[in-house]
């Protein structure tokens, strides 16, 4: 069955996995650092640029990442990465909507199972060890007004321990 599409009050900002599902949805960082890792019971799920602004960089091989994506945002500076992908619909230079389907998720690069690794900068588009600046956990609060670091089967697999950014 599929899930919904979460979109902010203001319709500016849109959560960059689609068609997510509650319950079956965690969203973590293993190393308790400012990331997260998105799961979906989906099959490759789609992912959505978070908000409007400009494809920089686009990555088909890296060995931590995998595929991966890096979007600046118009409005605001701010800089997105979306790794571990399967199908990438974009391009470096392209312009993307809030919403608008970027890529499908995957286990590329490092990861072990199917995730999307999600990172926030303020306005740098380097991700050191694909982590941000910004708590991915304390944005969708403000702009998506939930809170989803519960448990996780996923990362207690692969970790033995649940870990939420740190804010």
């Amino acid at each position: 069955a599929a899930g919904i599409t979460k979109v902010s009050d203001d319709g500016k900002h849109v959560f960059p996995v689609g068609e997510f599902q509650v319950p079956g949805y965690s969203h973590y960082h293993w190393d308790g650092n400012k990331a997260a890792d998105i799961f979906s019971p989906l099959q490759r799920p789609p992912i959505l640029a978070q908000e409007s602004g400009t494809i920089r960089f686009v990555v088909l091989n890296d060995s931590l990442g995998g595929k991966y994506i890096k979007l600046q945002a118009s409005n605001n500076g701010r800089w997105y990465y979306y790794a571990h992908l399967c199908h990438v619909f974009v391009k470096p230079g392209q312009g993307v909507n809030a919403g608008q389907v970027i890529a499908t998720m995957d286990e590329t690069g490092s990861g072990r199972i199917q995730h999307l690794h999600y990172a926030i900068n303020k306005d740098s588009s380097y991700f050191y060890g694909g982590d941000g600046d910004i708590c991915p956990q304390s944005d969708f609060e403000e702009k998506f007004d939930f809170n989803i670091c519960t448990d996780s089967w996923a990362v207690r697999a692969i970790t033995g321990k649940p870990m939420c950014c740190i804010k």
